[in-house]
């Protein structure tokens, strides 16, 4: 649980107290705190500040002890973060106190580090330097543990995603497979198309070529035809022009038999008509306008 205010303040007044005042013996300002802690009979060395070794071991050990204890109720202190204003508060709160403690630890901690230079008589400032470095060094390795730990969770997402993209790649390559084999089909079809159509515009040549052949055989059939239909037509116009020169002929053959007829009648019924009134007497006869006399 997280530490309260009341609590802080109590091990905040503790040590306090047990540092005492400059110039007062730790051991004897707070042997009312150590029970059990006073000089035994088998422990004849004194430590320093006049505190046996034993003593001034058992009291790094219940500091040490303490620490720890300050330690955990710091990190239990440090509740989860939440978007409620009250828990936020309480947070800011919590985060105060728990700054109080590691405060408090780190005096802790410089306290034990000059009572274990005392206790074996290295000088305070080394070991604190010492003890800073190795601070340090810890909270480097924390700090490398936790990237390790972000890199392996890296790694384990890099091993699924590569996996992923692995089955993706195959799925992929048995799709272009399987896209290549239709185009490699598609195409061998194209080509086999393409040999048919070449092989049928040949075959449509040969037969155009055979085709205007017999295009030209039936122009010149034509031309023949045309020529004989002109000869034709030339020969049934002469026929129809001397056709009509005989009609004419014979026309013109039964006017003047017809013209002489009737002369001759006329000359029966008039003997006052003479040869000599005409060179061809019947030639009047052909005229439309003649009248016959007596008539």
């Amino acid at each position: 649980r997280a530490c309260t205010l009341s609590e802080c303040l109590f091990f905040f007044d503790t040590f306090k107290m047990r540092t005492g005042p400059p110039g007062v013996d730790f051991y004897t300002y707070n042997a009312h705190t150590y029970k059990g802690t006073e000089p035994t009979s088998r422990v004849t060395e004194p430590g320093p500040s006049g505190a046996t070794m034993e003593e001034m071991t058992r009291i790094i050990s219940n500091l040490e002890n303490e620490n720890t204890i300050l330690r955990s109720k710091s990190a239990a202190a440090l509740p989860p973060p939440s978007d409620s204003v009250t828990k936020k508060k309480a947070f800011g709160k919590s985060n105060q106190q728990v700054k109080d403690l590691h405060r408090q630890i780190r005096d802790l901690e410089d306290y034990i580090t000059e009572l274990e230079a005392k206790k074996s008589g290295v000088d305070a400032d080394l070991l604190k330097d010492e003890k800073n470095r190795s601070r340090d060094l810890a909270g480097r390795l924390e700090q490398l543990e936790i990237e390790n730990e972000r890199l392996r969770r890296e790694n384990a997402d890099l091993a699924e995603d590569k996996e992923k993209l692995q089955d993706e790649n195959t799925s992929l390559r048995s799709t272009l497979v399987a896209e290549a084999d239709d185009l490699r089909r598609e195409l061998q079809a194209t080509k086999d198309l393409l040999a048919d159509s070449e092989q049928h515009l040949t075959s449509t040549k040969e037969k155009l070529v055979e085709s205007e052949t017999d295009r030209d055989k039936l122009r010149r059939d034509l031309k023949e035809a045309e020529d004989r239909i002109v000869e034709q037509n030339t020969t049934i116009n002469n026929q129809k022009e001397t056709q009509k020169q005989s009609d004419h002929r014979a026309q013109t053959a039964e006017k003047e038999l017809e013209a002489v007829h009737k002369w001759n009648d006329d000359r029966q019924k008039c003997k006052c008509l003479k040869k000599k009134d005409a060179p061809d007497p019947w030639q009047k006869y052909m005229s439309d306008t003649y009248r016959s006399p007596g008539t």
